[in-house]
């Protein structure tokens, strides 16, 4: 689990498919985590496999790496109507 902080302190929305909080996140992908490292964002590793709290409903938060976008049951992938 790493902690990322972005370059934005107030920020507050998803970028990477992970959900940012006044300029914080918590992901367990890997490959996103070196993308943020790449883009100015600070990323912190936490290598005990601790969760905080806040970021147990995070996308990637569940050490599963799963940072699908349509986790929200409500969300429809669209696609070809009729067949």
């Amino acid at each position: 689990m790493a902690k990322i902080t972005a370059p934005n302190k107030g920020y507050n929305g998803i970028s990477a498919g992970v959900k940012f909080t006044n300029g914080q996140a918590y992901c367990s992908d890997t490959w996103v985590n070196k993308w943020f490292a790449e883009h100015g964002y600070i990323v912190e590793e936490d290598n005990n496999g601790s969760v905080p709290v806040d970021a147990e409903e995070q996308p990637g938060s569940d050490g599963s790496g799963n940072t699908d976008r349509n986790e929200d049951p409500e969300i429809k992938p669209k696609g070809r109507k009729g067949k």
